[in-house]
């Protein structure tokens, strides 16, 4: 009970500055006279506090102990899409191609905020190590593959890869 309690409390007090700075961006994103050298930075903005909205409710969700009986429904292709969208922002200086191979519209039943924290820290872990070349994100019936061009993780380290890190 002391659980639910922390958790609708802490859900409350994280989500609202969250709207406040999401709902702000799309206001001003809006605005006819704002200047073109703020859109990019602005929208920069809007995304992160997207992510931040997703992230927090994953987190929720995984400290949650009950099943509410939802039946979430998530699109995969538009989760690749808006997680190459703001991962891309952080190529913008190297001559690094972001492509997206959509051989299926696969619906799956997850969170969708779970499989956006998923599949973005793998492809931001991509945009990390990838310096030049390309990163492809292929999303089919059988699951999604991220293939990069990037230096990759040396062999040794491949045994603890899932370890939890302290």
């Amino acid at each position: 009970k002391a659980k639910s309690a922390f958790l609708a409390n802490i859900s409350h007090e994280l989500r609202t500055p969250i709207a406040v700075i999401r709902g702000a961006a799309e206001v001003l994103e809006a605005h006819p006279e704002l200047p073109a050298v703020c859109r990019p930075r602005l929208v920069s903005i809007h995304r992160s506090a997207v992510r931040m909205s997703e992230l927090l409710e994953a987190m929720l969700l995984l400290s949650k102990e009950v099943d509410d009986g939802d039946d979430p429904a998530c699109a995969l292709s538009e989760v690749v899409e808006d997680v190459v969208a703001d991962c891309q922002p952080s190529l913008a200086r190297r001559p690094v191609e972001m492509r997206i191979e959509m051989r299926a519209h696969p619906i799956l039943a997850v969170e969708r905020s779970l499989a956006y924290v998923v599949l973005s820290n793998i492809v931001r872990n991509a945009c990390a190590y990838t310096e030049r070349g390309t990163i492809t994100v292929t999303l089919d019936l059988d699951g999604i593959v991220v293939e990069d061009t990037g230096v990759g993780i040396p062999e040794e380290r491949f045994p603890s890869l899932f370890d939890r890190h302290a």
